[in-house]
């Protein structure tokens, strides 16, 4: 089938978009952790600061590394629907043969 064909190959396309992004979030999230907290000085307001920026780069390390996740959750699924869909497809033009079961 054409259109089966078609939309499967648009949902390799996006699994393959979506695995390759994920597969990126780890290092993202590596290489921001491996950023050292900046020292801002003496002033008054250098402790609060660098607690806010800590605070930050923890927040922006664990969203990279959920991120990650969740598109490796999308990329199975992905999968899943490719496989389901061509299985499917083929059971269908297998009950249209002749001696189809």
């Amino acid at each position: 089938m054409a259109d089966l064909d078609l939309h499967v190959r648009a949902l390799e396309e996006a699994r393959t978009a979506v695995a390759g992004e994920s597969a990126r979030m780890p290092g993202l999230a590596d290489r921001l952790a491996a950023t050292p907290t900046p020292d801002f000085g003496a002033l008054a307001a250098s402790a609060a600061l660098a607690d806010a920026v800590v605070a930050l780069h923890k927040a922006l390390v664990g969203d990279l590394e959920s991120a990650g996740a969740r598109l490796g959750e999308a990329d199975r699924a992905l999968d899943a629907t490719m496989r389901v869909m061509q299985e499917t497809d083929r059971f269908a033009a297998r009950s249209l043969t002749a001696g189809g079961t």
